[in-house]
């Protein structure tokens, strides 16, 4: 994520940080073996969380920021490091980051009512429009999948909610797994209703 040159880092986004999807496709290729990569790369994106939680798409010591939101794939990217480490300190560290991360993504209202963001730029779905090669299949996918009425993000979010109840149980923070339990339910019941919609 760092390269000393920042003209040339603006000629490729790519030599310009790193993003969570990238730590994924990594981690399919180094887990189980070299589960402490992929713990840095996470403390790399934790690293440059702001006070409200948020993280950017892309982060990196010298690469400008995007603005818009990691997709939520983080909380599911630690558990899948948990059997591979024996490092219960790391989790205890990082749980109120990743509640927090969270939160940025899904709330509960005062009525009870999970309220989702929505994805915000192709770029959080590493579509990029000024590529002649994007076309009209990029920006179908964009209009497609960026709403919260589309299955995508409430089933990251689904996950996200269950690896983090499976964390929380670990470390036995009780008042945690209730909201976590609660959000779980809604989710699935939000789910079911758009899986409903679009069979009907």
């Amino acid at each position: 994520g760092s390269y000393p040159r920042l003209d040339i880092i603006e000629i490729n986004s790519g030599w310009s940080g790193q993003t969570l999807p990238e730590i994924l496709m990594l981690a399919e290729t180094l887990l189980p073996g070299n589960p402490g990569i992929i713990k840095g790369l996470l403390q790399n994106m934790l690293a440059h969380q702001l006070p409200d939680g948020s993280i950017d798409h892309q982060v990196g010591p010298n690469g400008p920021r995007t603005g818009h939101s990691a997709l939520p794939i983080l909380v599911q990217l630690a558990a899948d490091l948990q059997p591979f480490l024996d490092d219960t300190a790391w989790f205890e560290e990082i749980h109120p980051r990743l509640l927090a991360f969270l939160k940025t993504w899904i709330t509960l209202d005062a009525d009870s009512q999970l309220k989702m963001r929505e994805l915000s730029h192709p770029v959080q779905l590493g579509v990029e429009f000024n590529s002649p090669q994007a076309g009209l299949l990029g920006s179908d996918l964009w209009i497609r999948l960026k709403s919260s009425d589309n299955i995508l993000v409430p089933a990251l979010l689904l996950r996200e909610v269950t690896a983090l109840f499976q964390i929380t149980r670990l470390l036995q923070k009780e008042p945690e797994l209730a909201w976590l339990e609660q959000v779980r339910e809604l989710l699935k019941v939000h789910l079911e209703r758009l899986w409903d919609d679009k069979t009907a």
